[in-house]
């Protein structure tokens, strides 16, 4: 699993406006970190970059969220959402939950680099 820079991000704008998520102190993701930051010369705007910014200052809470879905589900059901339903159960999960289950995994999975 890969590690990533521990929160919290926060969402805020830069001095040109242009949307910058920063975690603390002198670092900072985005094309406008007040310092000059070289990358916002190569910076093409689409008007996303407030929702970016938004979705990745909320990504460690995001992770964590889906992390105890997972481990919630998995105690009820070990085999995970590709197994039956375990001995004892008086109901299995639905085609649709696992389904859910799946993406979720693939989303944790891609998030930690294990994907």
């Amino acid at each position: 699993m890969s590690k990533h820079t521990p929160g919290p991000w926060i969402y805020a704008r830069g001095p040109s406006g242009i949307a910058t998520v920063a975690w603390c102190e002198d670092y900072a993701i985005g094309p406008d970190t007040g310092r000059g930051n070289p990358s916002q010369a190569n910076y093409d705007d689409h008007g996303d970059a407030e929702s970016d910014a938004r979705l990745i200052a909320a990504a460690p809470e995001l992770l964590a969220a889906c992390r105890a879905i997972d481990k919630e589900w998995s105690e009820f059901w070990p085999e995970g959402p590709d197994g039956g339903k375990p001995p004892g159960r008086v109901f299995d999960i639905g085609k649709t939950t696992r389904q859910i289950w799946r993406g979720l995994r693939a989303a944790i999975a891609k998030a930690t680099g294990d994907a």
